[in-house]
């Protein structure tokens, strides 16, 4: 089961979310205020190791701040979902994280089915 959150984190200028997982993508969405044209990179970790990089320049939800095009979607690979406990991301190369930290139901840990995720 996937729970949508609209919480935000805003470290240093930074405003962003992760959204949710579904099935094996990651989405979510990062801005920087005081730079709206910018297209931030952010960095994906599952259990703590980064897995990619991705770009944040896709359409995003409607509650989501700027100009409508911020968001993300990053396909993970399920054999890295295998065992995992978590999904999270920051911004590359320099911090801020987003919240909240994606947790995988510990049931679809070492199940050969599509993992199912709640935002914690």
């Amino acid at each position: 089961m996937l729970t949508r959150t609209k919480t935000k984190t805003s470290p240093g200028n930074i405003a962003g979310a992760l959204t949710g997982l579904y099935d094996n993508v990651l989405t979510g969405w990062a801005y920087n205020p005081q730079d709206p044209e910018q297209r931030l990179v952010l960095e994906i970790y599952v259990d703590g190791a980064c897995v990619g990089v991705v770009r944040a320049d896709q359409e995003q939800p409607t509650d989501a701040e700027g100009d409508g095009f911020h968001g993300f979607s990053f396909d993970i690979k399920r054999s890295w979902l295998g065992g995992a406990k978590n999904i999270s991301a920051r911004i590359a190369n320099q911090g801020p994280w987003l919240a909240p930290v994606i947790t995988l139901d510990t049931a679809h840990q070492n199940s050969q089915l599509p993992p199912h995720a709640s935002s914690v």
